[in-house]
């Protein structure tokens, strides 16, 4: 397996960042399994513990680690299916870092079936203009590819990782012209990477006459310029 990012180093000891960290994976992170499991009455107990968790593994990568010992790492893929009520925007980001964090194995990955699950989401969000969820579930299918790639590179993957994205290569086009700047740049690094990726696949389909001037649109900010219009528009009415 390629090599992880290398986690940030502890607090100092005897410091309060140390005493937090310290009552954190002591008493608050060991509760989250519980917190997480679908017997809750109240449905928002889940989504405020996916939405600490989140939080927390983005002021401290180091926390997946302790995630994954606990089970929570591959469980967080369970959750991301379109009909799972833990499927949202904080599970996403969660997923996103467990990719990036290389604790979970591509073999691992692959036997939970994440590409085909974020590209179940990705195609339900684009096909039913859900924007919230477009960012993040375009950030963490371009966090796979990247890690693929690498894992390639290594020689520890063959590249099934990044290959089931090729469904939705026309997806990922179109959202290229998306009015949202972040959800198309998103697309674009997606696209980037399919074509990093898969070159003799996507070539011949990327130069068709209708997606060349797609492209050609999106370089010259038209999707952008029609939002600025509209946005006018419903300004001056």
């Amino acid at each position: 397996s390629a090599a992880p990012p290398a986690p940030p180093p502890p607090p100092p000891s005897g410091s309060a960042a140390a005493a937090i960290d310290s009552l954190l994976r002591r008493s608050v992170l060991p509760m989250m399994s519980a917190l997480l499991t679908v017997s809750h009455s109240d449905d928002t107990v889940p989504l405020f513990a996916l939405k600490l968790l989140e939080g927390l593994v983005e002021a401290n990568q180091a926390y997946v680690l302790d995630l994954d010992r606990m089970g929570l790492a591959a469980r967080f893929f369970d959750f991301l299916a379109l009909e799972h009520h833990n499927n949202n925007v904080h599970n996403i980001g969660l997923c996103r870092h467990v990719v990036a964090s290389g604790c979970l194995s591509v073999e691992k990955l692959l036997s939970l079936k994440a590409s085909e699950k974020v590209g179940a989401v990705l195609k339900y969000a684009a096909s039913n203009s859900i924007g919230a969820f477009l960012e993040p579930v375009l950030d963490l299918c371009h966090t796979i590819m990247q890690r693929d790639l690498q894992e390639v590179d290594a020689g520890t993957s063959n590249g099934n990782l990044s290959g089931v994205f090729l469904e939705q290569a026309s997806t990922l086009l179109e959202l290229t012209g998306y009015g949202y700047v972040k959800v198309s740049v998103s697309a674009a690094l997606c696209l980037a990477d399919l074509v990093a990726m898969f070159p003799q696949d996507c070539a011949p389909w990327m130069l068709t006459s209708d997606n060349v001037a797609l492209i050609v649109s999106v370089l010259k900010g038209e999707h952008l310029t029609a939002v600025q219009q509209d946005g006018q528009m419903e300004g001056g009415a």
